[in-house]
């Protein structure tokens, strides 16, 4: 190339290393290349403002502006001047598309040598020599379309204003936006003269706003992107980010281009991203509350159940014991439904009977909402599945929290269960509101909910479907607007055959002789009230509340401990290392593992590296005196 003559090229980058790579090969190709660079709308305008150039080099998309809208702004400032594309990737569709578009050439990063030719032939009027393609042959009869034809085809709403705020141009996707909004203006054919609030495009609440920008847009030239929020006859809410910025001069008249881009699909994303979010804080926040709540429980329960074991104490006081245990057990399974929300870790299956499980759900909802009308006959027959206890529970309830809202506490619901050629046929039901068939067909979809924001995630009955399907089995919702709804879930039932695998000789029958025990645990109350127990049942005790002091008591008197008490989670070390550490002193030591709360893998690895048992706080003396068994019988 000539390499005396100067040439302007424009160049829009999405990525720094990219920008810098197109440029460095400009230089090579021509040292008086005088290159602009912009990556930014505001840049872009404030560029194509200033000069005319020789060539317009652009990545298929900076900041805030599509392909589309890129084309229509350098036809509107910079008419002649060709417009050349690259991408990051070699792609026959990318490129029909960027020809299509009215791109002049087309190459990519991975082939920055082409620029070369590009230059020779834009800048030259050299022909192309080295880029053979099918989509190139296609270019020589393409014919670049008007301005007015370019915006008809863009896939965002786009009107042209007057500085009055009058309208006098919409494309095909504006038509739309309008109809939407206003039933009235459906099938008008021409909007001219009439302004965005008169069309309810803006409404008064965002009028402010709107005009704020406006007012922006014709001193500085353009403004930053800002979002309005409409409502669709139909009711439904969306967002549309809005760009504008001024047009040139036709004759005496100058104008406002704005474009109105649908987020509403990019906010659906975001609000489900922030409910995930959300929710794995709850879960962290749920496991911490289990984990102290346990903890308080584990004194409460065992100081009951020791004071139980006393000899002379009256009838009144046995029965506020039991009716102490009875509030701690309740307590504890709450605690149970919070560690179990927490966690979200694989679930234990397991022979469960659908009638007790049914049962608990329903007697939970008659506590925490005593003025609802539920029914349920529990049936003679177990009714026994082969699942998880607590993922069933959770979808039981699940349905009739959802009926509870569906009544308003002014109708009822009945609860069935009953056994079918093989099958358990459970049924919710209520005579509430009800919903619609569009409504029936996405209610298991995730993150889907009617519930106004912030009152529901959408994730309930998506996990109830989960539930089902990791049984084996399916959940059906049919329903009439202002009639009720029912839930069916159909389960298979479990045969007896498969859970005589499980039955073992109980423990308790068989006589514990006195072990000596060391128990590790950070918590006072849970310290104290294990060793009470453990002293109750004929054992001797060594506790300790920090790991370190324990390993080295184990350490030194390692030969003469039985069995090791530990908890799964203290400050400074975790009890998966203390059974490591302890395994490499002793690998036959003996170890129950006890916790509040803990991640359900953190359960597993220790329980297959070795742990004899795991108890669940609060403990239970039958628990541990189980458990203790299990450690004598190992010996």
């Amino acid at each position: 190339m000539n390499q005396k003559q100067e040439f302007k090229v424009l160049l829009l980058f999405y990525s720094d290393k990219h920008a810098q790579t197109i440029e460095d090969k400009l230089h090579s190709i021509c040292m008086y290349m005088n290159i602009f660079k912009a990556s930014e709308y505001e840049d872009l305008v404030a560029a194509l403002n200033k000069t005319h150039y020789d060539l317009i080099i652009t990545s298929e998309q900076i900041q805030s502006c599509s392909r589309q809208f890129l084309m229509t702004l350098f036809k509107t400032y910079q008419k002649s001047v060709p417009v050349v594309m690259y991408s990051e990737f070699s792609d026959e569709s990318l490129i029909a598309e960027a020809l299509k578009s009215g791109s002049a050439n087309y190459f990519s990063i991975q082939y920055v040598e082409r620029l070369e030719e590009i230059c020779k032939q834009e800048l030259l009027g050299q022909k192309n020599i080295g880029y053979k393609s099918d989509v190139l042959e296609k270019e020589k009869n393409y014919q670049l379309l008007s301005l007015e034809e370019t915006l008809m085809h863009l896939p965002d709403a786009v009107f042209i204003l007057d500085f009055k705020g009058r309208i006098y141009f919409v494309n095909d996707d504006a038509r739309k936006l309008i109809s939407s909004c206003d039933n009235r203006y459906r099938n008008k054919k021409s909007y001219t003269g009439f302004t965005l609030e008169s069309l309810g495009i803006v409404s008064p609440d965002q009028k402010s706003l709107f005009q704020k920008s406006f007012d922006e847009i014709i001193k500085n030239g353009s403004c930053a992107p800002f979002e309005l929020d409409f409502q669709s006859v139909s009711g439904q809410v969306f967002l549309c980010e809005v760009c504008g910025s001024l047009l040139p001069k036709v004759a005496s008249t100058e104008e406002v281009i704005l474009t109105f881009r649908d987020r509403s699909q990019q906010q659906n994303l975001q609000q489900k991203i922030e409910s995930v979010q959300r929710l794995e804080g709850l879960g962290l926040l749920a496991g911490q509350i289990a984990h102290d709540f346990n903890n308080q429980l584990s004194g409460i329960l065992g100081c009951a159940q020791l004071l139980l074991k006393q000899p002379e104490i009256s009838d009144k006081t046995v029965d506020m014991i039991k009716t102490i245990i009875r509030a701690t057990n309740r307590s504890s399974e709450l605690t149970y439904n919070l560690l179990n929300f927490a966690q979200r870790r694989k679930n234990h299956f397991e022979a469960c009977s659908t009638v007790s499980v049914l049962k608990e759900a329903v007697d939970q909802i008659s506590r925490l909402h005593p003025s609802v009308d539920i029914s349920f006959i529990p049936s003679e027959e177990k009714h026994l599945v082969w699942g998880s206890q607590a993922a069933l529970f959770n979808a039981f309830l699940n349905v009739i929290i959802n009926a509870i809202d569906a009544i308003d506490h002014s109708g009822s619901i009945n609860v069935l269960s009953e056994s079918v050629e093989g099958f358990v046929i459970v049924k919710i039901q209520d005579n509430g509101i009800g919903m619609t068939k569009q409504i029936q067909r996405q209610i298991f979809e995730p993150f889907y909910t009617t519930k106004p924001l912030g009152k529901g995630t959408g994730l309930g009955l998506s996990s109830v479907r989960s539930t089902m399907e990791s049984m084996d089995g399916e959940v059906e919702v049919t329903s009439k607007l202002r009639e009720g709804t029912t839930f069916t879930f159909k389960i298979p039932l479990h045969t007896q055959q498969e859970k005589s695998e499980e039955i073992q000789l109980s423990p308790l029958n068989i006589e514990i002789r006195g072990l000596s025990c060391l128990v590790i645990d950070d918590d006072d109350i849970v310290r104290r009230i294990a060793k009470n127990m453990l002293e109750h049942l004929g054992h001797t005790v060594a506790s300790f509340d920090d790991p370190r002091k324990g390993l080295e008591y184990f350490r030194e008197e390692g030969a003469e401990v039985d069995v090791v008490i530990l908890d799964m989670l203290m400050p400074g070390m975790t009890g998966t290392r203390v059974l490591e550490e302890m395994q490499n002193l002793n690998p036959e030591v003996k170890v129950l593992i006890i916790s509040g709360y803990a991640p359900g893998e953190s359960i597993e690895q220790v329980m297959s590296n070795g742990a004899l048992g795991f108890i669940q706080k609060p403990i239970r003396l039958k628990d541990l005196q189980e458990k203790l068994a299990l450690v004598d019988l190992s010996r």
